[in-house]
């Protein structure tokens, strides 16, 4: 299978915008209609964060194409990020108490990266072509790009995704800390949540068996 890892930039809006919102739906479903939406509702506002996505931070969003079929994506973020117009955005599709809801949902979600840090936002492939080196290559692909910022990469990751902490941990991502919500137990059904960093040349200080 030959998978090619491109910017989003490199490809038609139109088509792009329509393969990414299929790719952040399947990959947060459950996530967003865990309590908050409905399944109609978070189709809707996944097509409006691939949207935004696509159309103004197409340089940080990276596509994986096999025989030309969009099959999964990556969004970097780094400390300039800054998300105004998908405020303005919500504002002319949504009420006011469903712009709470998903801010709510996308802060439990959502990081800020530190100076000299690039934060993988998440990562989604589609189901026929999991446990195919899709991931592996997304994430060889930003090692590639914090190499030559010469920047460090972090992760959240939830405790319970055993194949996500599997691919992290054997591209040389390790553990920092552990974190423990209830208000993400509430919201999105996930409790614990592994911070994890991969550094271009480190020393593992942190003993995994305490997790």
């Amino acid at each position: 299978m030959n998978i090619v890892i491109n910017k989003a930039k490199d490809y038609p809006l139109e088509r792009l915008i329509e393969k990414v919102t299929e790719l952040i739906y399947q990959g947060f479903e459950a996530k967003f209609t865990a309590t908050l939406f409905s399944k109609e509702q978070a189709k809707k506002i996944t097509a409006l964060l691939s949207y935004f996505l696509c159309t103004t931070k197409e340089n940080q969003l990276l596509i994986a194409e096999s025989n030309q079929e969009i099959c999964g994506c990556l969004f970097l973020t780094e400390q300039e990020d800054t998300y105004y117009y998908l405020k303005h955005l919500m504002r002319g599709k949504f009420t006011l108490l469903d712009r709470l809801k998903i801010s709510l949902l996308l802060m439990l979600l959502s990081y800020k990266p530190k100076k000299g840090e690039l934060h993988i936002d998440f990562i989604s492939i589609l189901p026929r072509y999991r446990n195919k080196k899709v991931g592996h290559l997304l994430l060889s692909h930003c090692q590639k790009i914090a190499k030559h910022q010469q920047k460090y990469l972090s992760l959240y990751v939830a405790k319970d995704n055993t194949p996500a902490l599997v691919l992290y941990q054997n591209k040389g991502f390790f553990f920092i800390k552990k974190t423990t919500s209830i208000l993400s137990q509430l919201i999105v059904k996930n409790k614990q949540w592994y911070f994890m960093e991969w550094r271009n040349q480190h020393e593992n200080r942190y003993n995994r068996n305490n997790y």
